[in-house]
């Protein structure tokens, strides 16, 4: 039975996601929603070629997705669901939104709006704009509905002010404490809502459910933001406390400064960072983004954006990194500050190494080298050198790694930048590594481990421990070895650090086949090559064929020789693509690398042997 096409259709995206067709919910792919809430708030035609470079960018063929999906959406929703216009399209006038009428509502100040039309508006909003709804694979539409989040949190936060507010001034108690709760549930950070419910309690004569919503505010503020309650709060407090009425008449709730919340936030979730809890920094950056957003503070936003994008790369994930950076780098300009234009450079380039462009990686870091410099900014140079010293180490430049990591650990030391530091030392681990001086890089990692420890530098220690279990095979105990590997994957799949479980796997691999275990080696070598198939674009590519050697030693271990033939096609495709690009002396450099050459002379040879540290 084909859809009728005079049944209205109904969207909600102040919420959760709902549409309805008549009377009838109708369930849509997340795709269908991320278009839909575009086009719902743009309003006017858009591009299909806009559309597909924010939606489906990542797919082989965008405008084929495109039309897919404008065909699916049709299906379910009516053929007048969306409308045509050359090569635009739009959301079709007989189409319903929340956010639509929120914003019809809202199209002058809010003090000039009938209270009934307020009223109106708070009861549109279910919850965050598009709840849930997230795009992995479409980083532009992910920043996109970042904004518009933020946007529809500051109106938000208005409407309910101003009805507490009128509430208030007519007396009419029930109602005001009804917003007041509103406005506490959707920012329970915010002291302001607080602030109210407690002075509405108080006028109701409940004085003691006022003090227990101090107490439930401070609780709260202690638990997620590890900050005590504001001056203002607590002097609303004592006065409830010690019944001061004209004391309590005098203190208004006051806006919440930036600094007592949305610095609060940024800075819960650096520490989040720093203890690799990736996913719940994210969650408090993008309500400290939303803040700044709504005070129009570009400079908070911006190094919300870029610790954003840090989160990404540290993930393996230089997709979603890429747009903060660009928008971060573009409000730092607007702002003039050049430092932080020069970390942003550096993140670039880090975003440029993670898929292997090299030119553009070196061409970014020495303008970002050279800007900290002339701005004298050791944290942005420690940073910028600590990224440098990685790009040494994809072509194994052992002399200018070496160089870059110790000018890195200098200007870190300076700033009194522990972080910093250990990773720059972590890089001189490395070219330990890459000259197969095992007895000092033995010292160098253990000590390395035991600072990464006492700072609580989870990303520092996954990489100490995976060394530990390099050295273990270097001193032939591959138990010891496996259990260090188990550690670092471990800490790694906790994390959410999904691309670098990758080597972690394929060590283990190697681990398992030195000590016996095929079975286990295979088992683990090709999850290794699974998760490297599953990531668009590899983090370290010029680790990218050790991973797909791992698999060809375990193959060939079991007896599989024309899969191991195979992988270890995979592995010398991947190096030579990644060498082709580079200068001669740095292809032959890399090239020489003791690793590199265990995979060409097997290709050259024919034949596949495990892999010999020593």
């Amino acid at each position: 039975m084909g859809i009728d096409a005079n049944l209205g259709v109904r969207l909600e995206l102040l919420g959760a996601p709902q549409a309805q067709r008549g009377a009838t919910p109708v369930k849509l792919s997340r795709k269908a929603w991320a278009l839909l809430a575009y086009l719902a708030v743009q309003r006017a035609m858009q591009h299909r070629r806009a559309l597909c470079d924010l939606l489906f960018s990542s797919s082989n063929d965008p405008r084929e997705a495109l039309r897919w999906h404008i065909s699916y959406i049709r299906r379910h929703l009516g053929p007048h669901i969306l409308l045509n216009q050359g090569d635009a399209i739009q959301l079709g006038q007989r189409c319903d939104v929340d956010c639509a009428q929120f914003e019809h509502i809202l199209s002058r100040p809010v003090e000039e709006i009938a209270t009934p039309n307020l009223q109106d508006a708070a009861a549109l909003v279910r919850g965050e704009f598009a709840e849930h709804l997230a795009l992995d694979d479409a980083p532009e539409f992910d920043l996109w509905l970042l904004g518009q989040r933020a946007r529809y949190r500051s109106l938000r936060v208005r409407v309910l002010d101003e009805l507490i507010q009128r509430a208030t001034a007519s007396r009419n108690w029930q109602q005001a404490l009804r917003y007041a709760t509103a406005l506490t549930h959707h920012e329970p950070l915010m002291e302001r809502g607080h602030m109210h419910q407690m002075r509405i309690l108080a006028a109701m004569g409940q004085r003691e459910a006022a003090l227990d919503q101090f107490d439930r505010a401070r609780a709260l503020l202690r638990r997620e933001l590890g900050v005590s309650p504001s001056a203002e709060l607590i002097q609303l407090r004592d006065a409830l406390a010690h019944q001061r009425s004209a004391a309590l008449a005098s203190i208004e709730p006051a806006v919440d400064p930036i600094n007592s919340l949305a610095n609060y936030r940024h800075r819960r979730a650096e520490q989040l960072f720093a203890a690799a809890a990736y996913t719940e920094a994210l969650i408090e950056l993008e309500r400290a983004y939303a803040l700044y957003a709504a005070h129009s503070a570009t400079a908070g936003e911006a190094n919300c954006l870029r610790l954003m994008a840090q989160v990404h790369l540290t993930r393996g994930q230089p997709a979603l990194a890429l747009p903060r950076l660009q928008q971060a780098r573009e409000l730092y300009r607007e702002n003039h500050d050049q430092s932080s234009e020069a970390w942003c450079l550096s993140a670039l380039a880090q975003v440029h190494l993670q898929s292997g462009d090299m030119a553009a990686t070196f061409a970014q870091l020495n303008q970002a080298i050279a800007i900290a410099k002339q701005a004298c900014n050791d944290v942005v140079l420690a940073r910028a050198q600590f990224i440098h010293a990685v790009a040494w180490q994809a072509v194994r430049n052992v002399v200018n790694l070496r160089a870059a990591a110790t000018d890195g650990l200098a200007a870190a030391q300076r700033a009194h930048d522990p972080v910093l530091a250990g990773r720059c030392s972590y890089m001189l681990a490395g070219a330990l590594w890459m000259e197969r001086r095992w007895d000092e890089l033995e010292a160098n990692v253990r000590n390395g481990l035991a600072e990464a420890q006492s700072r609580n530098d989870a990303w520092l220690v996954a990489w100490y421990v995976q060394n530990m279990g390099r050295l273990a095979l270097v001193k032939n105990q591959p138990a010891e070895a496996v259990k260090w590997f188990d550690q670092a994957f471990a800490m790694r799949q906790d994390s959410g650090e999904f691309a670098s479980t990758t080597l972690d796997l394929a060590w283990r691999a190697r681990a398992h086949l030195a000590n016996g275990q095929v079975a286990s080696a295979l088992e683990d070598a090709t999850e290794a090559t699974s998760r490297l198939d599953a990531l668009a674009v590899f983090p370290y590519p010029w680790e990218a064929q050790h991973v797909s050697m791992a698999h060809a030693e375990a193959l060939a271990a079991a007896g599989q020789a024309a899969p191991a033939r195979k992988a270890l096609k995979r592995a010398h495709d991947a190096l030579m693509q990644f060498v082709a690009p580079l200068p001669a002396d740095l292809r032959a450099c890399c090239l020489g690398y003791f690793l590199n050459r265990h995979i060409t002379r097997a290709f050259e040879r024919g034949v596949i042997e495990p892999l010999r540290l020593t």
